[in-house]
C-alpha cells in the first residue's frame, strides 16, 4: 500500500505540465473601437484600451505606431486623450484612426524587457452635431 502511495504521489508531481498553468501567462488585447461627439476639449479622455495581462511580474506599454490624422490623440498608459481639438471636426475627420503597438515585457536592470508584441487599431467615430451660428 506504501508503495502504491508513493506512486501515485510521484505521478502527480511528474504528470503535471507547465500547460496546466498557461493561463497565468496571456496577454489579450484587441482592437478598440468608440464613436463620441465632434470639438472635444483638449486632453479629454476618448476612452481606456481593455489589456488584461495575466502575470504577475509583466506589464503592458502602448505606442502610436501611426495615425490617419496626425497628433489627433496621444495615450496615456492605456487611456486615449485628444491632443488637438480642432482636428476632431465631423466634416474634415469623420474617422480617427490610429495603430498601436502594445508589449508586453517586464524592466529588468533599466531597460525594457519584451516578452510579446500585439498591434490593435483604435477607430474613433466622430457624430457630426449641428454647427453653432451667431446671428
Amino acid at each position: 500500500m506504501k508503495n502504491y502511495s508513493v506512486f501515485i504521489l510521484f505521478f502527480t508531481l511528474f504528470n503535471c505540465s507547465s500547460e496546466d498553468f498557461s493561463y497565468l501567462d496571456k496577454f489579450v488585447v484587441n482592437d478598440y473601437t468608440v464613436t463620441m461627439d465632434e470639438h472635444p476639449t483638449e486632453h479629454q479622455l476618448i476612452g481606456t484600451i481593455p489589456c488584461e495581462v495575466y502575470s504577475a511580474t509583466n506589464h503592458a506599454r502602448f505606442i502610436i505606431t501611426s495615425q490617419n490624422v496626425a497628433n489627433a490623440i496621444y495615450l496615456g498608459e492605456s487611456s486615449i486623450y485628444v491632443n488637438d481639438p480642432i482636428l476632431f471636426d465631423f466634416e474634415t475627420n469623420p474617422i480617427i484612426k490610429a495603430n498601436v503597438k502594445v508589449e508586453r515585457g517586464y524592466w529588468y536592470q533599466y531597460s525594457w524587457e519584451i516578452r510579446e508584441t500585439k498591434t490593435i487599431t483604435v477607430t474613433i467615430h466622430l457624430n457630426d452635431l449641428p454647427d453653432s451660428k451667431n446671428t
